[in-house]
């Protein structure tokens, strides 16, 4: 039957497309980095310049995904080489490696690369995997000739025509991609030593990877182009797109929603550093009831008038006119706009935003559910708790405390490599920004949470961006040298906080 042989002939192309999608991604991080080192700019910097003026362009978003998920495939690729993205596609994986967390993706190079004997991984690697490659380089010889530019090829001096079966020329490029991470393990040569073996000649030449691709998706016999393919990346043309005007349009940046308001309050006066609750908790339990009953009878502000009024009454001399009085601001105020408050020196005091359009808001609650595997909602009102109820809090977070301290060890070793004079264990996860574990041991509620509310992070995304953009930069530049390239999915923020009908103490 004529669909028998049509599943039969695009199961192969899945292959190709999957294949080609994972390289494609690799060219996003090489020419990415290549432009970093170029202009010193940054990712963020090189959507704003060389995309977000095109008429088709992604959205940053899925720019800065599509970077984070290249880097993942990269790093396996140094690993296992190039065929070892071959193996994944083939084996339908590379969703699942798209979703690795953290550093997952390195460690994983890691182990290819100097695999454990006598371990059940290891032996994986050396029994099936290893063999897998080998035999794969006598099969199929590819090149990466013009997948990567002569330019990106001449700074990891390579040649142009890049023999992928040629593994020593592979690991040197996949060495010098940066991934704000160790440099992967050498490889260990004896386990590794039947892929050691040249198997292109000229009488034996390479099929460069564009053309294999080309022919897996549209052979001659089948093809519905009137024309050959072309090689997909060269520097031809690459540098005169025309360049991005120096702002936004007008149309984004409209405040007409937006209520700032100035304030006197000075955040680097001692006063204002103090910490105002109980240290003791017995005290602290006494101290939040008493603070609560004062917000309750605090002054409800009317309007956004009124607020201002009150605002600039509420400080003097730089700290709050009276400790215990408080201002209070119904949602009703400030519904369907942002409110941005400033400290005396213009830095960021609060900002609101309760334009959160309705399509988003009206699916939060069920998606939060469905997250939890719960169909009923918490019911417990404050007050109906007794004071030591245990509350559930996760943070999906990335930390960067309590590293492991590396200042005087030998710079010529792997720090992977490295151990304890003392014996005691080397902590090898904490030497560079890590997950929270949080992360490792609610993994499906991260990942369901991910996916179902990413329409809502994208809209904070845009709205911090946009409303707040020189504290969007600051709060960039960090996000954007996670470890391994990888993205966070509240970018530019990197901590996801959920707290299930949580009724806090003052701290």
């Amino acid at each position: 039957m004529s669909v028998v042989a049509r599943c039969k002939g695009l199961s192969g192309k899945d292959i190709a497309v999957n294949f080609l999608l994972m390289v494609n991604l690799m060219q996003l991080v090489t020419k990415c980095q290549s432009i970093k080192i170029r202009t010193d700019l940054s990712l963020n910097g090189i959507y704003n310049q060389e995309i977000a003026h095109l008429s088709n362009k992604p959205s940053k978003r899925m720019f800065q995904d599509w970077h984070s998920t290249g880097s993942k495939f990269a790093a396996l690729a140094g690993g296992g080489s190039i065929y070892l993205l071959v193996l994944i596609a083939s084996l339908g994986l590379h969703v699942s490696v798209a979703a690795m967390e953290g550093t997952s993706p390195w460690d994983l190079a890691n182990l290819l690369r100097m695999p454990k004997k006598e371990t059940v991984k290891g032996n994986l690697i050396i029994d099936h995997i290893i063999p897998t490659i080998s035999r794969m380089r006598l099969s199929l010889l590819i090149s990466m000739a013009s997948m990567f530019s002569p330019a990106i090829l001449a700074e990891h001096q390579l040649a142009n025509e890049f023999d992928c079966t040629n593994i020593s020329s592979s690991d040197h490029f996949f060495d010098s991609v940066i991934f704000n991470n160790f440099v992967l393990l050498k490889r260990d040569c004896v386990a590794w030593q039947s892929c050691y073996t040249f198997t292109i000649c000229a009488g034996n030449p390479a099929i460069p990877l564009h053309q294999l691709g080309y022919n897996m998706l549209a052979p001659l016999e089948h093809s519905f182009l009137s024309r050959p393919y072309s090689p997909p990346l060269t520097d031809i043309n690459e540098e005169e797109d025309c360049p991005l005007p120096n702002s936004y349009p007008s149309r984004f940046l409209s405040e007409e929603n937006t209520t700032t308001i100035p304030t006197s309050y000075n955040h680097s006066l001692a006063a204002n550093k103090v910490f105002q609750a109980e240290h003791d908790h017995n005290a602290n339990v006494l101290w939040t009831e008493k603070e609560r009953e004062r917000a309750v009878r605090g002054h409800v502000a009317t309007d956004t008038n009124d607020l201002r009024t009150q605002l600039q009454s509420l400080y003097q001399g730089g700290v709050k006119a009276t400790c215990g009085t408080y201002l209070r601001i119904p949602a009703s105020v400030i519904l369907g706009q942002s409110l941005n408050i400033r400290n005396s020196d213009g830095s960021l005091m609060v900002f609101v935003c309760t334009s959160l359009p309705d399509c988003i808001r009206s699916s939060l609650q069920p998606k939060l559910l469905a997250a939890f595997e719960n169909n009923e909602p918490p019911t417990q009102k404050p007050g109906q708790h007794d004071e030591d109820d245990m509350f559930e809090a996760l943070h999906f977070s990335w930390y960067n405390r309590h590293c492991t301290i590396g200042d005087d060890a030998p710079t010529e070793i792997s720090p992977l490599m490295l151990e304890r004079e003392d014996g005691r264990r080397t902590n090898y996860s904490q030497m560079i920004p890590y997950l929270s574990k949080e992360i490792k041991d609610h993994s499906t509620i991260y990942r369901t949470i991910k996916v179902v509310f990413a329409d809502l992070f994208h809209w904070i995304h845009d709205v911090i961006e946009l409303q707040l953009p020189e504290e969007y930069k600051l709060l960039a530049e960090v996000a954007s040298i996670l470890p391994g390239n990888n993205l966070s999915p509240i970018f530019p923020f990197l901590s996801l906080v959920i707290n299930l009908n949580v009724s806090t103490k003052g701290h």
